[in-house]
């Protein structure tokens, strides 16, 4: 971001050591896929009249047009996730209640408020638990040990790779996974990463991944997909 303001601020000026060069004008920015980081290039996109697109950032925060006018992007917002969520748990599980722990960055506080909002519509009460980014050991064993003394079975955790790797051993060491829980997780991180990783993958066995098929899975097979990829 720091770059892009110096090459903003620089904009149609020429270099003494080059004064017949003049500094190209960026027509939009290709916005980073957290939304903690998207936040700052939004406003300056939208400060420089420069329309900045995301392809993972998915905030709710950004669908505020008054605040982020030229932000858009390529996937729905966490509202659109957090429905289907609280809808699983509500009519699969009829669920009364649910604990949500979620990473203390834009992007989990987003969902968890998301989830909480559209929990209410329906009923559950929602106990929200935060987790530090990047948390220690020590800093997940006071989240998880919140978490536990709400006694809740049903979870939702938004969590990064980093935050899971160190949450989830811990929460199955605390009891807090198995038969009697059943946790569900956003795609904050990829299912592909988690090989190799025998304490992780047990708290993880018999658990749950709310994921949105894109891409070839979604296209493959029809026939302006087929048509496109063949050029």
């Amino acid at each position: 971001a720091s770059q892009l303001f110096k090459l903003l601020v620089e904009r149609g000026k020429s270099t003494k050591e080059n004064a017949n060069v003049v500094h190209g004008v960026p027509s939009g920015i290709i916005g980073t896929p957290r939304s903690s980081l998207t936040d700052s290039l939004a406003i300056l996109g939208g400060a420089s009249d420069l329309v900045t697109i995301s392809h993972a950032s998915s905030s709710a925060e950004f669908s505020q047009e008054n605040e982020y006018p030229l932000f858009g992007r390529t996937i729905p917002s966490v509202e659109v996730d957090a429905t289907m969520v609280v809808s699983f748990f509500k009519e699969e599980l009829n669920a009364t209640h649910l604990g949500v722990l979620y990473v203390n960055d834009p992007y989990g506080i987003s969902y968890a408020n998301s989830i909480r909002k559209a929990a209410g519509s329906v009923n559950i009460t929602v106990a929200q638990i935060a987790l530090l980014k990047n948390a220690s050991r020590q800093d997940a064993t006071s989240s998880l040990m919140k978490l536990e003394r709400t006694g809740l079975r049903y979870i939702v955790a938004v969590l990064f790779q980093e935050e899971l790797n160190t949450a989830m051993p811990l929460a199955n060491d605390m009891l807090l996974t198995g038969d009697d829980y059943f946790w569900m997780f956003t795609d904050s991180f990829f299912a592909s990463t988690l090989q190799g990783s025998s304490d992780l993958l047990r708290a993880l066995n018999g658990s749950g991944v709310l994921a949105t098929s894109t891409g070839r899975d979604l296209l493959e097979g029809t026939p302006f997909y087929d048509a496109y990829t063949s050029r």
